[in-house]
């Protein structure tokens, strides 16, 4: 019984006692604000560039989905054969004016721009294969029309990055969309 005794007895010093774990917890959680926030400067860097690398080929790809449909569009238009005998057409293609401004239309050039780019000069070189001239005097069912497209994608913080690291690296990419389609 005395050793019952003694062992609760010893359990309840054991409570008022001050574990020295304790002041020890708490000197230890003070210095873990300065290595949390020593951390945080070195982590902070790699996700904004992580965060804005995704961005930015977010933002070239949705331009190269884009420039994919323009092509398209504008190679719809170029294909189809136009009669209208009640205003005197009867064998005609459209010609690469209407071609070009179906992809302008489309790209919203005239418009409100739908091309996201981060600089301000930022051309559109439109290739139409074979020449209007073909198509228009001499053309066959079955040919084939070749719309190719090619924009400048200027980077904004990617190619900074890179050069930043040592390595030559352009602030530009080209992105190229081509459809082709048979004459109808």
């Amino acid at each position: 019984m005395a050793n019952i005794l003694a062992v609760f007895k010893w359990a309840e010093d054991k409570k008022e006692m001050r574990s020295p774990t304790v002041s020890f917890n708490k000197a230890k959680h003070k210095n873990n604000r300065g290595i949390a926030i020593t951390e945080f400067a070195i982590v902070m860097p790699v996700l904004l560039i992580l965060v804005f690398g995704i961005i930015e080929f977010g933002v070239l790809l949705y331009d190269k989905a884009l420039l994919t449909n323009a092509s398209r569009e504008g190679a719809r238009v170029g294909i189809v054969y136009i009669y209208y005998p009640s205003e005197g057409i009867t064998d005609y293609y459209n010609n690469d004016k209407k071609i070009i401004e179906s992809i302008e239309e489309y790209l919203g050039i005239d418009t409100e721009p739908r091309l996201i780019s981060f600089k301000e000069n930022s051309t559109i070189e439109i290739i139409i294969d074979p020449s209007e001239n073909h198509r228009i005097y001499s053309p066959a069912h079955g040919d084939i029309l070749t719309v190719t497209l090619r924009y400048k994608f200027d980077f904004l913080v990617f190619s900074n990055i890179m050069n930043f690291f040592g390595n030559s690296f352009d602030n530009f990419m080209r992105i190229e969309a081509q459809t082709s389609m048979l004459l109808e």
